[in-house]
């Protein structure tokens, strides 16, 4: 949670800190910056994750601060374009934050999904695909029941469909989980994940000895 809001606050201070470049807000401002990157390093170092990880997510950051810090600074003796720009890039941060901040800590090593169905989702008692149809088509996606009960009267698993997305979207996954799971006919949407479990080992038993009657 720390990494977000020091970033973001590093963000703003930034948009902010071009409204008044000069005087004591300015101080103040360069202030909040300063301590919010620091804290912001600080989080990257003391993350669990591996270091190329780490330094990918700094690059990345910095990346989206350095283009809209481009942009303020060239916009910074227009104010009308400037106070649009911070609105915009206000926006960009919002989007940005829910789709890379959110999901950057705390890492997560990635899980092979199955190659035959990346998502598995569950329909409301007797929706089917048919009633998604429209945006299944529109990705390519196709929907198998993930079980088959033998009395479906007496479960849920029914309702259990596993979504098959073509490879060629594999970069657009989240956006389509997140559209399947805004539909009315879905409960929810998640990764369908596949874990190795290796079986267990049984040991051979081991019979006590008997007594001896030997004299």
């Amino acid at each position: 949670m720390l990494y977000q809001i020091s970033f973001i606050t590093a963000f703003l201070g930034l948009a902010l800190w071009f409204f008044h470049p000069h005087g004591k807000w300015a101080t103040l401002l360069r202030t909040l910056i300063i301590g919010s990157l620091v804290t912001y390093a600080g989080t990257l170092l003391a993350a669990d994750a591996p270091a190329a990880y780490r330094l990918q997510t700094l690059l990345r950051d910095f990346l989206f601060i350095g283009i809209f810090g481009a942009a303020f600074s060239f916009l910074a003796g227009k104010r009308v374009w400037l106070v649009l720009s911070v609105l915009a890039s206000g926006l960009a941060l919002f989007v940005y934050a829910r789709q890379f901040l959110n999901a950057s800590y705390p890492y997560r090593e990635p899980i092979p999904l199955d190659a035959k169905g990346e998502l598995l989702l569950e329909f409301r008692e007797g929706a089917t695909p048919k009633d998604i149809q429209p945006l299944l088509d529109r990705y390519g996606l196709t929907a198998t029941r993930a079980f088959y009960p033998e009395d479906p009267e007496f479960t849920d698993l029914d309702n259990y469909f596993v979504v098959d997305v073509p490879a060629k979207l594999a970069g657009k996954l989240t956006s389509i989980s997140r559209q399947l799971d805004r539909t009315a006919e879905v409960i929810w949407v998640e990764e369908n994940e596949q874990i190795q479990v290796n079986p267990l080992q049984s040991e051979p038993s081991k019979t006590a000895p008997g007594p001896s009657f030997t004299g």
